[in-house]
């Protein structure tokens, strides 16, 4: 396992399966933005910026063992609150800082639906919506309610859903 996904809270989420699907989750981001990024580069996702929605895939959880080290759970607004600071120290000196600075903010806002001003957020908001899905047994109605809100259009034009 890597260090994104440990700290689930009990060393028994390994084998019941629960941390293997959440360790997939930067996974699916990244094979869904390669899929994306192929029908669109030319008109929407440049390569640096799939670089960037690739790096935030990997990382858009890192907060998680932290903020169930600090509050006793890892909830979205927490991850949102304490993930950008942890993201900028692990990618400080890699990149130049625009670049970490988006990667921060979509660390920042990987819960955040409203406002969404990129196709970088878009795809690692669904992607992390449809494994949540999965893992949290969503019933049918939340993911129709999530398409019906236009929230996972891109997912819905795949013919994903």
């Amino acid at each position: 396992p890597c260090g994104i996904c440990i700290g689930r809270g009990d060393s028994t989420s390994w084998r019941n399966g629960a941390s293997f699907a959440h360790g997939l989750k930067p996974c699916l981001a990244q094979g869904l933005s390669r899929r994306e990024s192929k029908m669109t580069t030319a008109d929407y996702l440049k390569q640096y910026q799939l670089a960037r929605l690739e790096i935030a895939a990997l990382t858009h959880d890192i907060a998680c063992p932290l903020c169930r080290l600090k509050y006793g759970k890892a909830a979205g607004h927490l991850q949102e609150l304490e993930g950008p600071a942890i993201a900028q120290e692990l990618l400080s000196g890699l990149w130049e800082q625009e670049r970490i600075d988006r990667v921060c903010f979509l660390v920042a806002h990987h819960h955040t639906y409203t406002d969404v001003d990129g196709l970088d957020w878009q795809i690692l908001l669904e992607a992390d919506f449809l494994v949540n899905a999965d893992e949290s047994d969503y019933p049918k109605e939340t993911i129709q309610k999530m398409k019906n809100k236009k929230r996972l259009c891109l997912m819905q034009s795949l013919l994903i859903l």
